[in-house]
């Protein structure tokens, strides 16, 4: 938001208070105890915004009252209105009223706002806090980690020195640590997987790619690192690894082409690093399918076309360019284009269930003519894995939008015994429970899906058939 807009709604919050305070306006005897009660009654029904509105009636005849402009923003806050929120934090902050969780708030508000640097200001503001608890230390250390490592590591010295029994703690030193210092990362890492178990396959995919790029140059030793550490899905330590790569290498496309993958995941752009990677080889299949990937998730899949026309023509024997093509052609709308390039797919990996599969989803999704193409394919895909639960999934998903229910209910079961963690077979035997009217049933399988997904494609739609079937 623009400074002027900040201070208009900044405005629009304090001057009653001003006015009615220069003007000497006192409330009544009893306007103070039942704008408070309202404020209660608004808690206790869950109406945040209106919550906020009380309290900020409160503050106009008690203005000395600043640590209720905290409570008030959290109310605008968790009543989704962003920018008042701000405003209202922004005015505790002022009057130094503003406790450590007002900033936590505060931070996220100016981040969701898409005020990035000032989201910034505030979460080094609060690094450098003197009064910091071990749960503040963790929370700091994750953010700070997306764009000042230097201050994340720090913090994270800090959490460690109060919790030196934490895995969690050591964890994170460790990721800090393992890029510049592997030996000591590792040792780190270890220390971890003892404290805590789960950590435990991270320390040893960690150890074995290490281990694996000993003996290579630098450069290839880091984004291999870079790599693993982006599958755990840690993708801090991933772009420091990428960016000393860049460094030692900065001719290599390949160490860019990683390095703009990082930065998006962490929603850093990552474009200027994708494009210097085509543009320091254009016959690199991985920098083409990374910026295609990039237009992809920025909703404009269009403009990965050529990126991905090129990966295709620079490897023709791989099946993999065609589902990109057909993936992006559908995501585009083109579903004609889509569908020459899974039928392509096909044509050169006719044993790969992944090719045959991809095409009955496609015809299923887009109900294009499911009994003529989406089950034969997926019958395919079948025969030639019969134990791969997401084939098991997808053909009785198919069977049950042909109203084949017995079918759809012995496959998917089939699907669930082999990956009871599958949360599309719990939504697609939902969706068979409920056509046969067993709700009760349907709703333990969205429960498990939602539990399973979170807030993820299938969980969202889990959720939507959960509210839809406790609806009197």
């Amino acid at each position: 938001m623009e400074t002027r807009e900040r201070a208009q709604l900044i405005a629009l919050l304090v001057l009653p208070v001003v006015l009615l305070v220069g003007l000497s306006v006192a409330p009544s005897p009893a306007a103070v105890p039942e704008a408070w009660d309202q404020v209660r009654l608004a808690e206790a029904h869950n109406r945040p915004a209106a919550a906020a509105g009380h309290l900020e009636r409160v503050l106009v005849w008690q203005p000395w009252r600043a640590d209720l402009w905290e409570q008030a923003a959290q109310a605008r806050y968790a009543a989704g209105e962003i920018d008042a929120a701000i405003a209202a934090f922004e005015w505790a902050q002022s009057e130094n009223a503003l406790s450590i969780e007002g900033q936590f708030t505060l931070a996220a508000a100016l981040e969701q706002s898409e005020r990035v640097d000032d989201a910034h200001s505030v979460w080094m503001a609060i690094a450098h806090r003197p009064d910091l608890e071990g749960e503040q230390l963790e929370r700091l250390t994750l953010e700070l980690a997306a764009f000042d490592p230097v201050a994340a590591q720090a913090t994270c010295q800090r959490w460690l020195e109060q919790e030196p029994g934490n895995g969690e703690v050591h964890y994170r030193l460790g990721l800090f640590e393992i890029v510049s210092d592997p030996e000591q990362g590792l040792a780190r890492l270890t220390r971890a997987a003892n404290l805590q178990s789960g950590y435990r396959p991270a320390l040893e995919a960690v150890a074995t790619v290490i281990e694996e790029n000993q003996a290579a140059d630098e450069p290839i030793r880091l984004v291999a690192l870079g790599r693993v550490l982006g599958r755990l899905n840690e993708w801090p330590a991933a772009e420091s690894a990428f960016a000393r790569a860049v460094a030692a290498a900065p001719g290599w496309s390949d160490g860019w082409a990683f390095w703009g993958e990082a930065k998006q995941n962490l929603g850093q752009g990552g474009l200027a690093e994708l494009e210097q990677a085509v543009a320091l080889d254009p016959d690199s299949v991985i920098a083409r399918a990374m910026l295609a990937l990039y237009w992809r998730r920025q909703e404009q899949p269009a403009k990965g076309l050529d990126h991905l026309h090129a990966a295709a023509a620079l490897e023709p024997e791989k099946a993999v360019w065609q589902l990109e093509l057909a993936k992006t052609y559908q995501l585009a709308g083109d579903l004609q284009h889509a569908a020459e390039h899974y039928q392509k797919a096909i044509e050169l990996e006719p044993q790969n269930p992944l090719t045959w599969q991809a095409l009955a989803a496609f015809s299923a999704q887009n109900q294009l003519d499911i009994h003529g193409t989406a089950l034969p394919a997926a019958r395919q895909a079948y025969l030639l894995d019969t134990d791969d639960p997401v084939g098991l999934d997808l053909l009785g998903w198919i069977f049950y939008l042909l109203e084949d229910f017995d079918s759809a209910e012995r496959f998917l079961q089939q699907a669930l015994q082999q990956a009871p963690d599958l949360a599309s077979a719990h939504l697609h035997r939902a969706e068979v429970l409920i056509a046969q009217h067993k709700t009760a049933q349907a709703n333990e399988h969205l429960a498990e899906a939602i539990r399973l997904d979170g807030d993820a494609a299938v969980g969202q739609i889990a959720r939507r058939l959960l509210e839809q079937s406790k609806r009197p």
